[in-house]
């Protein structure tokens, strides 16, 4: 973790960042539902100033996919997440709100930056653990750093549903039976 605390988001560069994540290629992640979630909290008041989601699409260029390749093996699929071009400009206002607060706002307001991917199973992922594997990379970084290993895509889903027993929804809708 002592990398991600080059990250500052007040200066970075959002054309460069990046999330990236290594899964079972049995999940299937749908154009739109890669999303960044940023928020400003007053911590004296718990107030939410500001909070918005900026969708991700699909990216990666080759020289991005080859960084991560040796993370790859039998049954996983690469994925890389980024900012769409028109919303560049509204990351760094997000960028510029930051800056321009006082020296007793930034003292009292907290930031918050957060990902999120939904997907669905293709075919059943099998038996849990269903590891994933997450990474970010932004300007300051010098590539990509890991957020998460192995971490089993079921304990996230029973945490967010617990009627869900950490099982993906098919693509088609269905539930896909306990096994």
């Amino acid at each position: 973790m002592t990398k991600l605390s080059k990250l500052d988001i007040q200066t970075t560069d959002p054309a460069a960042l990046r999330l990236a994540a290594v899964l079972p290629d049995t999940i299937h992640i749908p154009a739109g539902s890669a999303r960044m979630d940023l928020s400003i909290t007053n911590t004296e008041t718990g107030e939410i100033l500001l909070s918005e989601q900026i969708p991700l699409r699909e990216s990666g260029s080759k020289a991005e996919k080859a960084e991560l390749s040796g993370e790859l093996s039998d049954g996983k699929q690469l994925l890389i997440f980024a900012l769409a071009d028109e919303d560049l400009a509204y990351f760094q206002s997000f960028q510029e709100h930051i800056r321009a607060g006082s020296g007793q706002q930034r003292k009292t307001h907290e930031g918050t930056l957060s990902l999120h991917v939904t997907g669905c199973a293709i075919k059943d992922p099998g038996p849990a653990p269903i590891p994933i594997t997450t990474f970010l990379k932004t300007s300051e970084l010098g590539g990509f750093v890991t957020l998460t290993r192995n971490y089993d895509l079921t304990d996230a889903l029973k945490h967010a549903d617990p009627g869900s027993a950490g099982r993906l929804d098919k693509c088609d809708g269905r539930q896909i039976p306990p096994a």
